[in-house]
C-alpha cells in the first residue's frame, strides 16, 4: 500500500466520545486507494460516517463497493473532485476518506435522482434531517453533480425542509469529461444526476463559516441582457468586451480561449446583496463570436454586477475567515475536526464539529 505523504496512518486511534480522522492514499488502483485511505482514517475503530473525496481518475463504482465492504455499517457519501485537502496540504490524484465515529452524534443520509426539478430533489434529499431532529445541534451536507441545474435551487429546496436554523454546507462534484460516468457516492453505490444529503445531529455544537475573500472594485455594471447562465451584454455593450475593458485584461484574452480562461479565473464577478455581502459569480468561458460571457451561476437581467478584486491571497484570506466563523459557533469548545470545501479558489466553506 503506497499511501501519499501525510496520510493519517500514524495517528493513534484511541476511543473517544466523538472522533474524526482523515486518511489519504495516492494509490492509482481505486480499490487499493480506498482500502488504504479507509485503514488510515479508522484503524480499529468502527465509523458511523465516511465522507469521501476522490480524484476523477478513480473508478467511483469500485471505490464505493470497496468502502462498503470495509465499513459495512457506516453511512457513506462523497463525490469526485478536482483536488484533495487531507489536512497537511492540498494535492491531486488521490483519495481522501474522512471518518467520524463515537457517541454523541447521529447520522442520516439520502440520495435523490434529479428526475425533473432540482429543487424537488434537494427537498426530498434534505428530508433526512428529520431522522436526527432529536439532537441539539444539526448540520446538513449536500453533494450535487454540478450539471443538473442552478445550484440556487438546491439551496432553496433544502431550506424548504430543513429550515433556516440548520446550517447548510457542501459543494458540486467535478463532472468527468466523458458521458456515462458517475461522480457521486451514496452508501455502497456510485450515482449521478443526484442530490446526496448527509444530516449530522450532535450533542455538541456544530459551526459553519463561508467566505470568498473578494471585494467589489469600482462602480458596478448593468446586466442589460442575459439568457440563462449567459451574459450577452453589460451596460448595453457586448458582455465580453465590457468585462475585459472594465477589468483591464491583457490583449490576448480578447481573442485566445486559453489566455482568456487563465486570466478570467482570477477575475470573478460579484452580485451585491444586503448588509454588504457579495455573491461571487465565476466566469467559466467566453463566446468570441457573439462576445458573450458564460457564468457559473445565472444572474438576473436588469441587476448590477461588479468586478472584484482580491487583496493579498483571496483563498487564504477566505480560509482564515471561514475557519474563524465556524469555530466561533462552537462556543469555545475545542473542535473534533474541520471539513473544508473550496470552490475553484472563489469560496471556502468550513464545517466545524464540536
Amino acid at each position: 500500500m503506497d499511501a501519499a505523504p501525510g496520510q493519517d496512518s500514524a495517528r493513534v486511534h484511541g476511543s473517544a466520545t466523538r472522533w474524526m480522522h482523515v486518511g489519504r492514499s495516492a494509490e492509482r488502483d481505486a480499490a487499493a486507494a480506498a482500502r488504504a485511505a479507509l485503514a488510515a482514517a479508522t484503524g480499529e475503530l468502527q465509523p458511523k460516517l465516511l465522507i469521501v473525496f476522490a480524484a476523477a481518475s478513480h473508478d467511483l463504482d469500485v471505490v464505493a463497493r470497496t468502502l462498503r465492504a470495509g465499513a459495512p455499517h457506516a453511512a457513506i457519501a462523497g463525490c469526485v473532485n478536482g483536488g484533495e485537502i487531507p489536512g497537511d496540504g492540498a494535492g491531486g490524484d488521490s483519495l481522501v476518506v474522512i471518518a467520524l465515529g463515537g457517541d454523541g452524534f447521529a447520522v442520516s443520509t439520502a440520495a435523490i435522482r434529479v428526475a425533473g426539478s432540482l429543487r424537488d430533489a434537494a427537498r426530498d434529499a434534505a428530508a433526512c434531517v428529520g431522522d436526527v431532529a432529536d439532537r441539539d445541534h444539526i448540520a446538513l451536507i449536500l453533494f450535487t453533480d454540478g450539471v443538473s441545474g442552478d445550484s440556487r435551487d438546491v439551496v432553496c429546496g433544502a431550506y424548504s425542509v430543513a429550515g433556516a436554523t440548520v446550517p447548510l454546507i457542501g459543494g458540486c462534484a467535478r463532472p468527468r469529461p466523458w458521458d456515462g460516468e458517475r461522480w457521486q457516492i451514496h452508501d455502497g453505490e456510485a450515482v449521478r444526476d443526484s442530490v446526496v444529503a448527509v444530516a449530522i445531529g450532535s450533542d455538541a455544537p456544530l459551526g459553519v463559516g463561508v467566505s470568498h475573500g473578494w471585494t467589489p472594485d469600482g462602480d458596478p455594471m448593468f446586466i442589460s441582457h442575459t439568457r440563462g447562465g449567459t451574459i450577452l451584454t453589460l451596460d448595453n455593450q457586448p458582455a465580453l468586451d465590457r468585462y475585459l475593458d472594465r477589468c483591464g485584461a491583457p490583449a490576448d484574452a480578447a481573442t485566445c480561449p486559453v489566455a482568456f480562461a487563465r486570466w478570467a479565473d482570477g477575475h470573478p464577478l460579484g452580485i451585491r446583496r444586503s448588509r454588504g455581502r457579495v455573491h461571487v459569480r465565476r466566469v467559466i468561458s467566453a463566446d468570441f463570436a457573439s462576445r458573450a460571457l458564460q457564468v457559473q451561476i445565472p444572474v438576473a437581467q436588469g441587476g448590477l454586477i461588479s468586478a472584484l478584486r482580491g487583496d493579498g491571497d483571496p483563498p487564504l484570506h477566505a480560509t482564515d475567515t471561514a475557519c474563524a466563523d465556524a469555530l466561533a459557533a462552537l462556543d469555545g469548545a475545542a473542535p473534533t475536526g474541520l471539513i473544508a470545501f473550496n470552490c475553484m479558489d472563489h469560496a471556502v466553506a468550513v464545517l466545524a464539529l464540536g
